[in-house]
């Protein structure tokens, strides 16, 4: 039997008192030390699109609504999915994706390296109402609508 996480948060919230500053972040890096190829293994768990959904929250809350919710904002999750992999393999996440860690039922511990990126510019009360805002590239080529 495979632990799964009760539930997700976002990162930099824990200790941020209401109407404090959140350390937020554009980017979550991961890369996979040991064999993660199995679900089981101490995998992250994501929730697909939660970016997005956070964002719908934090448009019709206000951004410092991210400070009240303890690093759980109330949103519709979806089904989970472990991210799975080998060694040198790496998981770019946007900040606001919704994820946790699962249970470890292998022989191996699960080791990964975490990098935490911030665009220059960061702003983070902007970045909640727009997912886009840190990635130029990105956000020139998104179609309008």
């Amino acid at each position: 039997m495979v632990a799964r996480p009760g539930g997700h948060h976002i990162d930099g919230l824990v200790g941020v008192a209401p109407g404090g500053v959140p350390d937020s972040f554009s980017l979550l890096v991961g890369v996979m030390l040991t064999d993660q190829r199995r679900e089981g293994m101490g995998n992250l768990y994501v929730w697909p699109g939660t970016h997005l959904t956070h964002q719908e929250y934090f448009r019709a809350q206000g951004p410092d609504a991210i400070t009240a919710c303890d690093s759980t904002p109330p949103i519709r999750l979806g089904r989970a999915e472990q991210v799975t992999g080998t060694p040198g393999d790496v998981l770019l996440a946007h900040y606001l994706l919704a994820h946790n860690i699962g249970g470890n039922t292998s022989e191996i511990t699960r080791r990964m390296v975490y990098l935490r990126l911030r665009h220059r510019d960061h702003d983070w009360r902007a970045f909640l109402a727009d997912v886009l805002l840190d990635f130029e590239p990105v956000r020139v080529r998104r179609p309008s609508g």
